[in-house]
C-alpha cells in the first residue's frame, strides 16, 4: 500500500489500456475517492468528484496511488504463551537472545513451506502463504508450516528449555484464509508489505482465543473446508471474537496448554551453556 506517492511510469505502461470501474467516493469527502482497474488493483484519486464519468486509465494512473491487489491467501498468527515472565525477570538482551533462537526456526519452517512473515512483535508472528499459489494448495502449505513450527518447538524445548532451565515453551497458533488487500507502503525510505483486511483480524482474533479455549491451534472453519487432506473430523465450537459481530465456527486441531512454572535462576543457566 502506498500513501501519497505517485504512481510509477512503468505502472502506467502496463495498466494504461486497462479499463476503469470508479467506485462511490468517501463518506463525507466527495473530493477523494477509489477506482478499481481490470484485474484487482485498487487505485485512490484525490481529484474524484462524484459526477465525473470514469477516465481511461492513462488519465487515472499518473493522478493515483496504487493502493494494493486483492488476493486470497491463507493467515497465519503466532504468539509463544507465557514468554512475559522472562522479560519481567531478565534484561531486554537475555529476552532477545532466547526469542531469536525460536524465531530463526519458526521462519524456516514458515519459508520451507512457502509463506511469508508479514510481522513480527514482540513474541508474535504474523505469516502468509499463497502469494502465488491457489488457494487449495496456500492452506495446506499454512497446515504444514504450523505442524513443523509444533515440531521446532518440541525439539527446542528438548534440547534446551528442558534440560537446562527445566521449562517447556508453548505457542498459540491461529489460521484463517480470505480475500485481503496486498500491498507495499514507503516506511522511512523503504517499502515493507502488507496484508490487509477483515480476515486478517479474524486470523489475529482466533490465536488470542486459543487461551480461552485451552487449544493451541484454531482453525477457521472457512479455512478447514478447503483441507483435502485431513484425516479425521477435528472438534469444532461457535465463537464470538472481539471486534466480530459474528459467531465462527472454529476447529480445535492442536492439544491443550499445560502450566509450568518458570524457574527465577533457569535463563542465567541456558545462556552460560550456550556460551
Amino acid at each position: 500500500m502506498r500513501f501519497n506517492v505517485p504512481c510509477s511510469k512503468r505502472r502506467t505502461a502496463v495498466l494504461e489500456t486497462a479499463p476503469v470501474t470508479t467506485l462511490p467516493p468517501i463518506e463525507n469527502n466527495p473530493n477523494v475517492g477509489w477506482s478499481r482497474l481490470a484485474g484487482s488493483s485498487i487505485v485512490y484519486r484525490a481529484d474524484h468528484h462524484a459526477t465525473t464519468t470514469a477516465l481511461s486509465a492513462a488519465e487515472q494512473i499518473p493522478q493515483c496511488t496504487v493502493l494494493g491487489e486483492e488476493k486470497q491467501l491463507a493467515l497465519m498468527f503466532l504468539d509463544i504463551r507465557n514468554f512475559t515472565a522472562f522479560m519481567e525477570q531478565r534484561s531486554p538482551y537475555d529476552v532477545i537472545y532466547v526469542i531469536r533462537k525460536l524465531f530463526v526456526l519458526f521462519n524456516d519452517s514458515i519459508r520451507e513451506a512457502g509463506g511469508r512473515i508479514i510481522e513480527t512483535v514482540g513474541d508474535s508472528i504474523y505469516a502468509v502463504f499463497g502469494m502465488d499459489r491457489p488457494i487449495e494448495d496456500a492452506v495446506k502449505a499454512a497446515m504444514n508450516a504450523s505442524m513443523a513450527i509444533f515440531h521446532d518447538l518440541e525439539v527446542f524445548n528438548t534440547t534446551y528449555a528442558k534440560p537446562y532451565f527445566d521449562l517447556d515453551f508453548e505457542i498459540g497458533v491461529g489460521l484463517h484464509q480470505g480475500q485481503v488487500l496486498v500491498g507495499e507502503y514507503d516506511m522511512d525510505q523503504s517499502e515493507r508489505l502488507t496484508v490487509m483486511g477483515l480476515p486478517v483480524n479474524i486470523a489475529a482474533r482466533l490465536q488470542s482465543e486459543t487461551k480461552e479455549l485451552n487449544n493451541d491451534l484454531l482453525v477457521s472453519e472457512d479455512m478447514y473446508r478447503l483441507l483435502n487432506d485431513r484425516k479425521e473430523e477435528a472438534e469444532s465450537r461457535m465463537v464470538y471474537l472481539k471486534g466480530i459481530t459474528e459467531p465462527l465456527k472454529v476447529r480445535l486441531m492442536g492439544n491443550a496448554y499445560q502450566k509450568r512454572k518458570i524457574p527465577t535462576d533457569a535463563l542465567d543457566y541456558y545462556i552460560a551453556m550456550a556460551g
